[in-house]
Parts: C-alpha cells; sequence; structure tokens
C-alpha cells in the first residue's frame, strides 16, 4: 500500500503543472455537470458514469478545481497499483522487484486523465489471477463482479474484461484448476450481474438508455470504429507521423513495443499450450495478464498512438514481469529501466526543461499550470471571447474539441456534443443549432482545422451545416493570432451575411491533432500558426 501511495503521489507532484488538454477537459467539465446534478450519456456526451461520480465525489468534499481532479484520478491509480501489488506479493515476488514492479506499472499510467484505464486493467488482473491461484465460491464471484461493475467505468472495458475472464475460466478448466458445472456458471452469471447494478440502475433513467446506445454503440456500429484511427505502427513499416516527433531510437522502441502487445500474449498463450509447466509457479497470474493483454491491444490499435498505447502495456508488462519468473528483479529493473527512458521525453516537466521559452503560467482552475505559449493564449482569449457579449441571456460556444474551455470558465456547453470530431448527420446537426438557438449563443470560437492532418475531419467538412448556419447567422473574425484556421463568431446586430474566405481553410492550416486531441508528438513544436 504505502509503495502503490508513494507512486501515485510521485506522478501527481510530477505532473501537477502539467497542460490541460482537450480529454482532460472533456473529464473536468463532465465533472462538473455531475456536480450540477447531470447525468452522463443522459444530459451530455461523456465517458461512462463511474469516473464522474468518483471525481465528483472528492470535488463535493474538496472543491472542483483541477488539483482536485488530478489528486482523484490519481488516487484511483493507488487503489489499482495496490491491488496488482498485492498480487504480485502472493504469487512470490520479493520486496525488491514489488518496489520496482510499482516504479514500472506506475509509469506506464500515462497521460494522467487516464488513469482509470491503467487502474482498472490492475483490478482487473489482480482479481482474475487471485480467483484462478484460489478457486472458491467467493473470489470466483468477486472476479466476475469486477468485471460487471467495470461497464459503469467504460463499456470497452467491460467487453474486454468479459472476454478475458472467459478465456481465463476456459483455461482453468482445462488445467484442471476449475470444474466445469452448473455452479461455476451460477457463480459467475450471479457475481458479474450484481456488479453491473449500478449500471443496469443508470438505465432506468429516462433518456440514459437512448444516449448511451446512440454514442457507444449505435454510433461505433455505423462508423465500423470505436475511434479515430491512425496509422498502425508496426516495425517493418515507415514509422507513422503520430511518432515522428520521438527521436529515432524511441521511435524504434515503441514500434516494437506495439508489436510486443500482440505477440506477447499468443507467444505465451502457445507456450501454455504446448508445455503448461513452462509458466511455472507464477502460471496463474500468466494466464490472467495474457487473457487481458489478448483483448485489450484492441484499444492500442484502434488509435495507435503513444497515449493508446500506453493505456493498456500494463497487462502486458505484468506478463512479462511473470514470464521472467525468478530472474526478478533484475528483469523488473531492466524493465522499469527502459521504460523510464522511453517515456521521460512525453512529460511536460521534461518538455518545460527543453523549451523553456515556450511555456507561460497560467491560472486555470484555481491552479497555476504551464501551458505552451499559444495554448496559454488560446485560453485568454476563450476567456475574452465569452465575455464579449454584454447580453447575460447569451451563451458561449467552442468546437469542435473545447470542453477544457468550458470547464475553466465554468460554463455550461449550448450543445449535448462537446467533442465533435466525428462527421454528423443531418439530424445531429439539426440537433445542435436548435440547441445553440435555444441558449441562445451569443460569441463561438471554432476551430475548422484538419484533425490529425485529415481535411475530411475539419469542422466545416464534419459538420457542414452548422458551420454553414454560423456564418449566416453570426459576424465572423480570422483570429490569426490563434491560428490560422481560428474563428471567432459573434451574434449579429446589424450587419450583412458573413461568407468566410475559401483561404482560410486551404490544406496548409496546422492540424489539430496532437496536443488538443490528447496524444502528443513527443517534443513541442509551436510553429507560427499552430492553434496548439
Amino acid at each position: 500500500m504505502l509503495v502503490a501511495a508513494a507512486v501515485s503521489l510521485a506522478l501527481l507532484l510530477v505532473r501537477l503543472r502539467d497542460p490541460l488538454g482537450a480529454d482532460e477537459g472533456y473529464l473536468w467539465f463532465g465533472v462538473q455537470q455531475t456536480l450540477r446534478r447531470r447525468m452522463p450519456h443522459r444530459d451530455f456526451k461523456s465517458y461512462e458514469p463511474g469516473r464522474y461520480f468518483w471525481s465528483a465525489l472528492l470535488a463535493r468534499i474538496c472543491g472542483g478545481g483541477l488539483l482536485v481532479l488530478r489528486a482523484s484520478t490519481h488516487l484511483f491509480l493507488s487503489l489499482g497499483l495496490y491491488s496488482a501489488l498485492l498480487a504480485l506479493r502472493r504469487l512470490g515476488l520479493d520486496w525488491p522487484s514489488i518496489g520496482l514492479a510499482g516504479i514500472l506499472l506506475g509509469a506506464w499510467a500515462h497521460p494522467q486523465h487516464k488513469q482509470f484505464e491503467h487502474a482498472w486493467i490492475l483490478i482487473a488482473w489482480s482479481s482474475f489471477s487471485h480467483a484462478l491461484m484460489n478457486p472458491t465460491p467467493g473470489n470466483l464471484a468477486l472476479a466476475s463482479a469486477g468485471v460487471g461493475f467495470s461497464v459503469f467505468f467504460g463499456f470497452n472495458l467491460f467487453l474486454y474484461f468479459g472476454a478475458a475472464w472467459v478465456l481465463c475460466l476456459m483455461v482453468g478448466v482445462a488445467q484442471g484448476w476449475l470444474t466445469l458445472n452448473v455452479s461455476l456458471a451460477v457463480i459467475c452469471a450471479g457475481g458479474g450481474l450484481i456488479g453491473m447494478l449500478p449500471f443496469l440502475f443508470m438505465l432506468t433513467s429516462a433518456g440514459f438508455a437512448r444516449n448511451f446506445y446512440r454514442r457507444r454503440i449505435g454510433s461505433v456500429l455505423a462508423r465500423g470504429t470505436s475511434n479515430l484511427p491512425l496509422p498502425l505502427p508496426w516495425p517493418w513499416r515507415q514509422m507513422p507521423a503520430q511518432f515522428l516527433g520521438l527521436d529515432r531510437l524511441r521511435r524504434r522502441v515503441f514500434s516494437w513495443l506495439f508489436f510486443a502487445l500482440f505477440f506477447l500474449p499468443i507467444s505465451a498463450a502457445a507456450m501454455l499450450l504446448l508445455h503448461p509447466a513452462a509458466l511455472g509457479p507464477t502460471r496463474t497470474g500468466a494466464v490472467g495478464a495474457l487473457a487481458l493483454a489478448l483483448f485489450t491491444s484492441h484499444h492500442a490499435a484502434s488509435r495507435a498512438d503513444v497515449a493508446h498505447i500506453a493505456q493498456v502495456a500494463g497487462s502486458s508488462f505484468l506478463l512479462a514481469i511473470l514470464l521472467t519468473g525468478f530472474a526478478a528483479p533484475w528483469s523488473t529493473l531492466a524493465l522499469a529501466g527502459l521504460t523510464c527512458w522511453l517515456l521521460w521525453p512525453l512529460q511536460s516537466i521534461a518538455q518545460r526543461r527543453a523549451y523553456p521559452g515556450e511555456f507561460r503560467s497560467r491560472n486555470v482552475g484555481g491552479l497555476s499550470i504551464r501551458l505552451p505559449k499559444q495554448q496559454a493564449d488560446l485560453f485568454a482569449a476563450a476567456a475574452a471571447v465569452a465575455v464579449r457579449d454584454s447580453d447575460p441571456a447569451t451563451t458561449f460556444f467552442a468546437a469542435p474539441i473545447y470542453p477544457a474551455l468550458y470547464a475553466s470558465l465554468l460554463r455550461d456547453s449550448p450543445v449535448y456534443d462537446t467533442f465533435c470530431v466525428h462527421p454528423a448527420d443531418t439530424s445531429a446537426q439539426h440537433e445542435m443549432i436548435a440547441a445553440m438557438e435555444r441558449a441562445p449563443v451569443g460569441v463561438a470560437l471554432i476551430s475548422d482545422a484538419p484533425i490529425d492532418g485529415r481535411d475530411d475531419l475539419r469542422f466545416s467538412r464534419t459538420h457542414p451545416e452548422v458551420w454553414a448556419y454560423l456564418g449566416a447567422r453570426f459576424r465572423c473574425e480570422n483570429a490569426e493570432d490563434l491560428g490560422p484556421a481560428m474563428f471567432i463568431f459573434t451574434a449579429k446586430t446589424v450587419s450583412a451575411i458573413c461568407t468566410l474566405p475559401a483561404d482560410k481553410r486551404t490544406s496548409t492550416d496546422e492540424p489539430l491533432g496532437d496536443a488538443l486531441s490528447g496524444s502528443f508528438s513527443g517534443r513541442v513544436t509551436l510553429p507560427s500558426g499552430s492553434n496548439a
């Protein structure tokens, strides 16, 4: 427990003054909405409710600032880290290896707003390994309940963990650790159902189930992808653009790490099939880790950038620790050292030291944080734009990925979709326009830059009717100091219809991808006109 607490606290202190990215702003805005008694999915676009309720509980006690938000996510990480270290200790790892494993697993909890994903993987693994090591009805029910409860924090986590737990049970039966009978099925099904009760209760709220299905199932099936895909960084391919900010050696290591996310669990599974005793005394933990790694690797492939690889690397590194067996602590020391070397340049504190002149201090949510200069300018501009209109009845609108601005200004969003990066159908666009008219919107800050460098993901292409509505009903100006594709729209009093200049929407605009979407290029690059 002390190791987990120390590692989590150290991570919090290192990251305390990090920039506020779009994804963390998305979480923070949702926590604020939850504190206002609004429901995730039903009343605002969101992740699953559990993470908002967790952070909102601490915010209710300690205040809703950015410091409390970051503390709450790291506190959840400490719980997941504690459960994993406890399981590793029970599997026989010595104390030096436990300390090094804490550093290794904690370092992979990147980026900081995604601690829930990392912690839940550790919690799932510890419950699986404990249930396989000591398969009492209580342990089996508890592992199943954890799978069911994970849907309250992430629907994708529930799918990954459910598939992994079924695979663990199949291996347990095949290895003779479990007996396949009706009681096993009843225990596991009953435990899973009990764990799902909080989420099932949420489904009874009017509007929650409809928006949950539309957001998390229907739209994914319609698009055919769960995220904005990026080229996969296989070692035999040319390194894709999302890794070009890293130095050549780190790019190569990340490409092999991505390969290992798939190769390691498959090879471990083959080893288990051919030589069951080869996994040694830690085989129950290895089975849980390989099962999780097999399915969570989909998350890394869905958007193959540093952040998504890091979010699911924990299960593969747990498997690596267990496969090296009693070579620990030397193997764990090597893995921890490699991890710290690989991830250090991605930390904001390292970037600030490398490029001290490119950062500015700004108070956001009661916490003084260090932002890249143009991001600091963006927050300052948003604060000015939000009060530009003197009519207190009007609202402020920002798109496509600026929930951080709402959160920092303590403003409500006039529309449901605060992270509108996917192409919207006509119905969804009409809903957005109607919401803007009901608010009504007085000032809007819109980026028409390409997301991930893709012209088809400009706001004017993903939401053409909303873009046309803004051009027809608002005065517009190109905020060139914030980027060539950043526009400020102000509700008209007396003016002609504003037509946006076509030359402001060329493919030379800076991409709206890395810093604002939560992924990271590996270095601080702030060219003229960048709106990140």
